[in-house]
């Protein structure tokens, strides 16, 4: 370019350059701006799909009695379409979801396996990318959760055990051992199973008195069904059982541990813990397994007052001289070394319906867990017993 001087200069070449980068950093700026919105529309779907999961796996272990694979496929559609994303809720459209094995690809229900997978497809509109012709992005996202068959330990224990024959169609301590022999358990220790008849129990929506406050219902004089389990302050005994019924023990108790009992009626204490749990009055109402009724009118399937209680196999405790419990024994009142431990064979899942002074502390039966025949993990399991975990594809 001639100026009026003669002299020659480049401002004509740097206002071409500079416009020509201007185009290509607005073009980077449009990109960096689209591939966020689709990573933050990646986040947003996967914790969506990851929270599906994981709530149809809750359902193998919170609700027995429903028909599966439909509760957990309505839990994990349902929670998925709960959650938003870039503002907008999720379409059930949108939301896959599949009980049983996945690995193929291809989904083959399978209930017994315990394991959900929630695949979530959308489009994303884009902003500057429209002027390259592509005005959707199709995000897609995998979450897969599963629920152990059985535990190997739980935490949150409330220190009440159930004897394995407590349901039993028979009356007195010494005959309840002859239920071990019928099948009226509930566990079996050979399978390491639930029972049907302990499924029969779930179905028909049982309550029943976890903990007695009358000493006639004692299992026999001074013995109320009361574990000693360290609480989470260290006190042992008497001290720290008033505190692990009100609060969540937040150590683990491990299956086939052996731990003592607490002996006394402790009317005070397990009235005032309880009512420290569920609330006086209670604030959560049994409708159905898995149904828990809200103070606001709204029904869900967790609450305060599901809890876990251990469950005691008498017909294999021997008496600290070595005899056994079972057939035709009884187990020992009082306290001291005469007392035998109580090893833990599995787990109950409870619903704590209220608590007096007169009958004791009422429960409804959710569901049973047998403990796993072997323990890899002892510290890996939930608040409900049986954990839950999302599995991850390698990458």
């Amino acid at each position: 370019m001639i100026v009026p001087n003669g002299k020659q200069t480049e401002g004509g070449y740097v206002l071409v350059t500079v416009c020509a980068l201007l185009v290509v950093l607005v073009s980077f700026v449009a990109l960096a701006i689209d591939t966020g919105i689709v990573y933050a529309d990646r986040t947003q779907s996967q914790r969506a799909a990851d929270a599906a999961a994981l709530a149809g796996a809750f359902t193998f272990v919170a609700d027995g009695k429903s028909s599966q694979p439909a509760t957990a496929e309505d839990h994990a559609r349902a929670t998925a379409v709960k959650n938003t994303v870039m503002g907008v809720p999720i379409d059930s459209a949108q939301v896959d979801v599949c009980v049983g094995d996945v690995s193929g690809g291809a989904c083959n229900p399978d209930p017994s396996l315990k394991r959900v997978k929630v695949t979530i497809t959308r489009q994303e509109p884009t902003f500057f990318a429209k002027i390259l012709g592509s005005s959707w992005v199709t995000t897609r996202v995998e979450a897969t959760a599963e629920a152990s068959n059985a535990p190997t330990s739980a935490m949150c224990l409330k220190p009440f055990f159930i004897p394995n024959t407590a349901f039993a169609p028979v009356s007195g301590p010494a005959n309840s051992c002859t239920a071990c022999g019928s099948g009226n358990v509930l566990v079996d220790v050979v399978s390491n199973s639930k029972t049907p008849f302990a499924q029969g129990l779930i179905d028909a929506s049982t309550s029943f008195t976890l903990k007695p406050q009358d000493p006639h219902d004692a299992l026999v004089p001074s013995q109320f069904y009361l574990l000693d389990l360290p609480s989470n302050s260290g006190q042992t005994g008497k001290n720290g059982y008033k505190d692990n019924i009100e609060t969540c023990l937040n150590t683990s108790t491990v299956c086939r541990d052996s731990y003592n009992v607490i002996t006394g009626n402790t009317v005070g204490p397990t009235r005032s813990g309880i009512q420290g749990l569920i609330g006086d009055p209670p604030r959560d109402t049994y409708v159905d397994v898995g149904q828990y009724h809200y103070p606001d009118g709204t029904t869900h399937d967790t609450s305060k007052a599901l809890v876990v209680a251990p469950i005691w196999n008498p017909c294999a405790t021997n008496l600290p001289d070595g005899t056994p419990l079972c057939p035709g024994g009884q187990f020992p009142s009082g306290s001291g070394s005469n007392v035998p431990p109580i090893s833990i064979i599995g787990f109950a899942l409870l619903f704590i319906d209220s608590v007096d002074n007169q009958e004791g502390v009422h429960a409804h039966l959710i569901d049973v867990m047998a403990c796993g025949p072997d323990i890899s993990d002892p510290d890996g399991s939930s608040a409900y017993s049986v954990p839950i975990r999302l599995i991850r594809p390698p990458e």
